[in-house]
């Protein structure tokens, strides 16, 4: 059955070791009546070579059974109890038969007899010994459920599979008539019954736990987990079953020993050969779906790199816009600020000086209601040109507005600064207009340590620019910064 849920596989597991404890509680208790109501020799009788279950056995077939059940439930303190002290049942009843017969008191027991409402038990009626192993391998198995601890669990699943082989190898005597294989004497013959309910419990054991131990591979989610419950119920019953045929036909006359076997070992080939088949190309379906997978990963990783890229340049293009004058194709007011900013705080923290000019094209306005203001615009850009071409590489140039320009002039004294003005002035006029001569008015601030902010600094280079259009325009004006100068912010 494939199970591609692994979440309902586990659920399904735990529902069987709940439902094989109380089968296993159950079958014990009616072959127990079966066998009070109807003595063992009556059975034997109607079954010759029968061996039946032995009282003491589905005594501790009943307690491992129901403690099972009894904790598939979360265990409260009663319930624990219950649990515990029926569990220490086949751990006893197997304990003491395993040391009766490691001792060899079997005989010496001869006159051991115990009074039961449904009959007289002696020495005859020890467990054979290898239902005794498999009775104390539950009982441990079944007391260490409770136990978190992933080694406890583990020792318990071991404890578990020894039991599930004994009788499983018990069930195979019965099958191919070995009797070697579940009788020890006389009396010691593990019956068919206790083979049955023996393997019944182991798995129930086997299937309380999926999660942990080496029972977590087979209901785990990957490729290991869906080939092992693919293929191991066919390794587990395939063999058997073919083994069972092959007795039987050899047993009827139709080939001999030798035939047999070489039927049986090319069966084995064929049938492990499709399965190992079947595995394979489930596997490389399982390959291939992953590879698509990866490979639709792939491509929209790919898509999503493209188009975060693509972002990037978009965020990075919209704010070279946000600090780009549209008309000029030079820093903005914005970007002018935020420029001055950075170099006062340098200025402030490291000693360091820097100059501000504040430009303005002379009579501007008329120039527009003369010509309009498309040429306007075509003299704006013409300056913002002059003005880049006649600038410094670590010069910041900027449009603030209108017909107003600034230039940040870093690591530039006042000397400095007004020798840079007059080049900027003596550019602009000295350069050829379509219309009209244009000049330009500039206002030369330079930083000094007890100015409080850039924007004193503004206002300051603005009075020097007003200073300069009051004295006939197209010239320079220095600010004079005062000391202890108020920070009083632009007007």
């Amino acid at each position: 059955m494939a199970y591609p849920d692994t979440a309902a596989f586990v659920r399904d597991l735990r529902r069987f070791s709940s439902f094989a404890g109380l089968l296993t509680a159950l079958a014990a208790a009616s072959l127990l009546l079966s066998n009070w109501l109807a003595s063992m020799d009556a059975m034997r009788r109607v079954l010759p070579g029968y061996a039946t279950m032995k009282a003491n056995t589905a005594v501790g077939f009943i307690g491992g059974g129901l403690a099972l059940s009894l904790l598939q439930r979360p265990a409260n303190g009663l319930r624990w109890l219950l649990a515990s002290t029926l569990a220490a049942l086949p751990i006893l009843i197997g304990a003491l038969t395993l040391v009766l017969y490691a001792f060899s008191a079997r005989d010496a027991a001869g006159d051991l007899y115990v009074d039961m409402p449904f009959g007289r038990f002696g020495a005859s009626g020890l467990p054979a010994f290898n239902s005794a192993l498999g009775l104390l391998f539950c009982g441990l198995a079944v007391l260490m459920f409770d136990h978190l601890v992933h080694g406890w669990r583990l020792r318990m699943q071991w404890l578990a599979l020894a039991a599930a082989v004994l009788g499983f190898i018990g069930l195979l005597g019965y099958l191919y008539g070995a009797h070697s294989l579940h009788e020890g004497d006389a009396h010691g013959a593990m019956s068919l019954p206790t083979t049955l309910l023996l393997l019944l419990l182991a798995l129930g054991i086997l299937s309380a736990q999926p999660l942990a131990g080496f029972v977590g591979v087979l209901a785990g989610p990957g490729a290991g987990g869906h080939l092992a419950r693919r293929l191991l119920p066919a390794v587990i019953v395939l063999p058997p079953v073919m083994g069972l045929a092959l007795l039987i036909g050899r047993r009827a006359g139709y080939y001999d020993p030798s035939s047999g076997l070489v039927i049986m070992v090319m069966t084995n080939v064929a049938v492990f050969a499709v399965l190992a088949w079947w595995s394979a190309r489930s596997l490389e379906r399982s390959w291939a779906r992953q590879r698509r997978a990866e490979e639709a990963l792939r491509g929209s990783n790919a898509l999503l790199e493209t188009r975060t890229e693509e972002l990037a340049r978009a965020n990075e293009s919209l704010h070279r816009l946000s600090l780009t004058d549209a008309l000029t194709g030079i820093c903005n007011r914005r970007c002018f600020e935020t420029s001055l900013e950075t170099l006062f705080k340098q200025a402030k923290r490291y000693g360091t000086e820097f100059s501000l000019l504040i430009m303005d094209v002379d009579k501007f306005k008329s120039y527009n209601d003369a010509f309009g203001h498309p040429q306007g615009d075509i003299a704006l850009r013409e300056v913002a040109r002059v003005l880049r071409a006649h600038a410094r590489d670590s010069d910041f140039v900027a449009r603030m507005g209108g017909e107003e320009f600034g230039v940040l002039l870093p690591r530039t004294g006042s000397d400095g600064a007004m020798i840079l003005a007059e080049r900027f002035r003596q550019g602009i006029e000295a350069t050829v207009w379509p219309n009209r001569p244009i000049t330009i008015s500039i206002g030369v601030a330079t930083f000094r340590a007890d100015v409080a902010s850039p924007d004193y600094l503004l206002k300051l280079a603005d009075e020097a620019l007003y200073q300069a259009k009051g004295n006939g325009r197209n010239c320079v004006v220095r600010a004079d910064v005062p000391a202890g100068a108020p920070d009083t912010p632009r007007g």
